[in-house]
């Protein structure tokens, strides 16, 4: 039987199942493997010509890391470079390879579900979202097209796909492409947990009311997640629980330590008002980093460092004190930034220029 599917790389294309942020996801299959897979090719506007050994080893380094396995997280279980055809220079690109979730996002389920259905899905993307910060990890790019709901009949659960992919994250938001509406980070916070947390209030609220949080232009939308509070859910659809009205109240909150510290913690804000108790996750490994960094060991490091002490008292003059600190994005050069700051007094405190990465 003649072969009509077309190819890329040692896959073959079955259908497009959309493009995000990150690039553009298709079903295929591999060689002659008869399971389907999701094969996500990441490219950036930037990118052109071969892919950099840097950032390849960066992504595998993020994939090892992600050593999850849990039933509501969907993890990359093989990345790679593909030859990409079709281009008038010779190019390339990364690719991740996972599994295919048979299910639709939950903006679509919940269209028409039951609110006892909804609230079980609500509570199984918090367990595995708990479950990913449990594990190092920050999502960092919650949206509709990231969580998907599967099951048969009323066992319906989330499932969170593209999860662990802090360098992908970091470098799309230095291109300046949204991926968190959190109000911290779009003044210039790094992400943590708490704003996967917003940005999870922000779906829950799409998926609850059936319109936006905000809307607008960018502009607009960028100044009413800073500075407006949220409209009431239930002033847009009152067949909306009070349980969830009061969830999307906690995971809203502007300040982010006015937010539920974790997923878990969210969890029991529904299980308060609700006539269900949904279970919360398991904590195997205790506290998270914020993100997974690839050094381990941050106040030996900062034990190598001049005494940056006398740069801010002691002489009327004093000299200045400059290091240079290395590392690709996701190493976490920002948090060791932020903890030398904090190891200073004084009116003055370091300044330093973020380069950007080769």
């Amino acid at each position: 039987m003649q072969q009509t599917r077309a190819k890329l790389g040692p896959f073959s294309l079955i259908r497009s199942l959309g493009a995000g942020a990150h690039g553009e996801s298709h079903l295929v299959r591999k060689g002659r493997q008869r399971t389907d897979r999701v094969l996500k090719i990441l490219r950036r506007a930037d990118e052109a010509g071969p892919v950099t050994e840097g950032r390849r080893a960066a992504l595998q380094a993020d994939i090892a890391a992600l050593a999850l396995e849990h039933p509501h997280v969907v993890r990359p279980t093989e990345c790679g470079v593909l030859d990409l055809p079709d281009t008038d220079a010779p190019a390339q690109a990364l690719y991740l390879l996972g599994d295919f979730v048979e299910g639709v996002d939950i903006h679509r389920f919940s269209a028409r579900a039951a609110w006892s259905t909804i609230l079980e899905v609500f509570a199984s993307t918090l367990r595995a979202l708990e479950a990913l910060h449990d594990a190092g990890f920050i999502h960092g790019h919650l949206c509709a097209a990231n969580v998907f709901v599967a099951g048969q009949g009323p066992r319906k659960s989330a499932r969170i796909l593209d999860a662990g992919l802090a360098y992908e994250v970091a470098e799309t938001r230095r291109l300046g492409v949204r991926t968190s509406w959190a109000p911290e980070v779009l003044e210039g916070a790094p992400p943590d947990r708490r704003s996967d947390l917003y940005d999870l209030g922000c779906l829950f609220f799409e998926c609850a009311t059936r319109s936006p949080l905000f809307s607008g232009d960018e502009g607009e939308l960028l100044a009413a997640h800073r500075h407006e509070p949220p409209r009431s859910p239930r002033t847009v659809k009152r067949s909306i629980p009070v349980a969830v009205e009061q969830l999307l109240d906690a995971l809203l909150r502007k300040d982010p330590g006015d937010r539920p510290p974790s997923a878990n913690a969210a969890i029991r804000v529904l299980n308060r008002s609700a006539s269900k108790r949904f279970s919360v996750e398991s904590r195997a490994r205790g506290l998270s980093t914020l993100l997974r960094t690839r050094f381990q060991d941050r106040e030996a490091l900062l034990a190598q460092l001049p005494p940056l002490g006398s740069a801010v008292e002691g002489a009327e003059e004093p000299a200045p004190s400059v290091f240079l600190l290395e590392g690709a994005l996701g190493d976490g050069r920002t948090r060791t930034l932020e903890a030398v700051r904090t190891r200073l007094r004084g009116e003055k405190a370091p300044r330093w220029l973020q380069p950007e990465s080769p």
